[in-house]
């Protein structure tokens, strides 16, 4: 009885550390800079945008965003 309470509250232990470490992977990307201009007032110009930062260095993702009243593709990856 005593083995089947350690092997639970371990198994909790290890649902815990592995559920409070996803949100700080996925929260920790910088700006890595911007990408081609007028990118992001195209048709599909999120995927294209996105495509452009890939292009650059997979492991970076684009986001079109607006700055001072303009849409810009801004690129983002690990910190």
């Amino acid at each position: 009885m005593a083995k089947l309470i350690v092997n639970f509250s371990a198994l909790l232990m290890i649902i815990l550390l592995v559920s409070n470490g996803l949100p700080k992977a996925v929260a920790q990307t910088c700006f890595k800079g911007e990408a081609q201009e007028g990118v992001c007032v195209k048709v599909d110009g999120s995927k294209l945008c996105d495509l452009l930062c890939r292009a650059t260095n997979t492991t970076w993702f684009g986001a079109c965003e607006v700055e001072d009243n303009e849409t810009h593709c801004h690129c983002y990856g690990p910190c």
